[in-house]
Formats: C-alpha cells, structure tokens, sequence
C-alpha cells in the first residue's frame, strides 16, 4: 500500500495531536469505588495521554483513605456541595466552585462530610488515573472484604500509596 503525501500527512498528524472532542454531559466510562462514583469524560486515549478528566459524585462518608500520587498532579472543582480536605499543610473545607490542586507526591484525602452527594470534576496530569479505577473497582468489588494486599498492589502498579488514616 503506497500513501500519498496527503494520506501520510494526516497520518502523522492524527498520531501525534489530540482531536478535539465533545463529551455531553454524564456520558463516559463510569466506575464505583465505596461511596464514590467516578465517571471519566476524557482519558488519555482521547488526550495524548496528557490529560484525564472525570466528575466525581462522593455520597455522605465517601472519600479516599490519606494517599499518595506519585505521578499526576491533581486538580478538584466543586460543582455540588463540599469536602474537607486533608493534607501535611493542614485541612479545610472546599466548596461550590472552589478549586482545589493537589501536586504530585503530596499525601491527601478528601471526605464528604455532608448530608448529600457532593459533585466534583477532578482532572489530572498526566493521564493514567482512569487506568486505575478500572481496576480497582474490580479489587474492591470481589465477593467479601477487598484484600488488603490487592489494595495495596493495585495502587502500586498505578504510582498510587495508600496511607494510614490522617489523625
């Protein structure tokens, strides 16, 4: 198969640039972890893998254990309702229409101490983070409790360290 100049031009482009996308609203891959459902708009297949993005609906209790990214960089817009957030910085309480950005390799966790569904876009840098919610929804999902090792493992292959609670 012989290309012409055109064909391979548009080749190389589709390659290396992403293509602009829409995404309507609550449509996308959508995972539950816990009290927390996670559905992703843009991934990195649809962005290079620069970007992800996902709105994040965190019922009364839900939140993440204290944790760790060591590689994306993480950014929180309150759409609905608020979230405390803890950090080694201290903590404070996010909310409708709050941005919240969580560096790479900084210990943090989020709870919805409310009494509803707090909504939140989470976007994060580089991209990677929806990788792992597939599998961990898998983990946590499994007949009885999750296995702590599995956690645990889970977070590793995606550079994510879970920690103890924070006091």
């Amino acid at each position: 198969m012989t290309l012409n100049r055109e064909e391979l031009t548009m080749t190389v482009q589709d390659r290396l640039m992403p293509r602009p996308k829409h995404i309507p609203a609550g449509e996308g891959r959508s995972f539950t972890t816990g009290f927390d459902r996670i559905t992703f708009a843009l991934s990195g297949e649809d962005t290079q893998d620069a970007l992800t993005v996902g709105l994040v609906v965190a019922q009364p209790g839900g939140g993440p254990p204290p944790h760790v990214h060591q590689r994306e960089d993480e950014v929180f817009i309150v759409l609905d309702g608020e979230l405390d957030v803890w950090t080694p910085d201290g903590a404070f309480t996010a909310g409708v229409g709050d941005v919240v950005f969580l560096p790479a390799g900084i210990a943090h966790a989020y709870r919805n101490v409310g009494s509803r569904p707090t909504r939140f876009y989470v976007l994060a840098n580089p991209s990677g983070f929806e990788r792992f919610y597939e599998e961990f929804e898998e983990v946590i999902s499994a007949p009885g409790a999750p296995d702590p090792a599995r956690v645990v493992a889970t977070g590793e292959k995606y550079g994510i360290e879970f920690l103890p609670p924070a006091q």
